[in-house]
């Protein structure tokens, strides 16, 4: 939303160049009043090699002097704040429904993923209270990244409209280098309960319940130090630190359904003597990986 970057990510991953985006999608129905028939003109398509599945991608925009003439023009407090005489709401909440309603439609996804812009904003606003039903936090280690989040989430617990629709809150600390030996992991333990006492420290009359089960570590991969790339080709991730940090966030993300299927199979996989004879250490993080899983059912 907004920060019309996130294609640059994917180059050489997509099927064809950007030319709309969101906020030509906002920008073109306030121009006109008409909502857009469909969303072809606003997607592209990425190339995900290896049978991951598709990832269709709507950008912000294409990257010009007229995106940026249009992102400027657009009033998003009038849009969502400022209410219309002929309807019960504001513009933009009509608008954002309507669109999540034609992402069901014609991309139907699994899942939708939104790169909410940072900080405390009128679209960070949108995105958690109209279309979220996870809010995943990225957050650093020092205090700016700690303030901001708890401010966006104690704006959160006091809006009304999410009174009325539970969501659930996930916080991601993120680039702590992995520990290597009992003293740094002691000192990782000790940053995340700093942070999360932080946290629930209450704040002008409010407070958050933010539990340890609420907190997840992704630990620093150097190679995304030295140049920032798409990892999903590489053999060599699935067996980092970081690969296991996305695998147990992801299992807190997503439905029990979605991966009681994948237990099973990676269970077929464990008994397979062959398996168990030429990488006794996977086989038995697989089975630790299950039991954690079992036992949070």
């Amino acid at each position: 939303l907004e920060a019309p970057g996130l294609h640059k990510k994917f180059e050489g991953y997509l099927d064809s160049e950007v030319n709309k985006g969101l906020v030509d999608y906002i920008y073109e129905f306030i121009d006109s009043g008409d909502l857009p028939e469909s969303l072809e003109n606003y997607c592209v398509k990425l190339k995900v090699p290896n049978g991951y599945g598709g990832i269709t991608l709507i950008p912000a925009g294409k990257i010009s002097l007229e995106y940026w003439k249009k992102l400027v023009s657009i009033n998003w407090y009038d849009l969502f704040f400022k209410d219309d005489e002929k309807l019960e709401c504001p513009l933009g909440v009509p608008l954002f429904c309507y669109l999540k309603e034609q992402i069901e439609k014609e991309i139907k996804p699994d899942f939708l993923l939104i790169d909410s812009r940072t900080g405390v904003t009128e679209t960070s606003s949108l995105c958690i209270s109209i279309l979220s039903d996870v809010v995943v936090c990225f957050m650093g280690t020092n205090k700016e990244n700690q303030e901001g989040i708890k401010q966006i989430l104690l704006s959160l617990k006091r809006t009304k409209e999410l009174q009325e629709r539970p969501f659930k809150v996930i916080i991601a600390i993120t680039r702590i280098p992995k520990p290597e030996n009992e003293t740094e992991d002691e000192l990782e333990r000790k940053i995340v309960k700093d942070i999360l006492d932080y946290l629930n420290e209450p704040y002008e009359g409010h407070s958050l319940e933010i539990s340890k089960n609420d907190i997840y570590v992704l630990h620093s991969y150097r190679d995304l130090e030295k140049q920032e790339r798409l990892l999903i080709e590489s053999d060599k991730i699935r067996e980092s630190t970081l690969t296991d940090n996305y695998m147990q966030l992801f299992s807190n993300l997503l439905p029990r359904d979605t991966f009681e299927s994948e237990i099973d199979k990676i269970l077929g996989e464990i008994v397979d003597w062959k398996n168990m004879l030429s990488d006794p250490e996977k086989t038995q993080k697989d089975i630790e990986e299950i039991k954690r899983l079992r036992d949070e059912e």
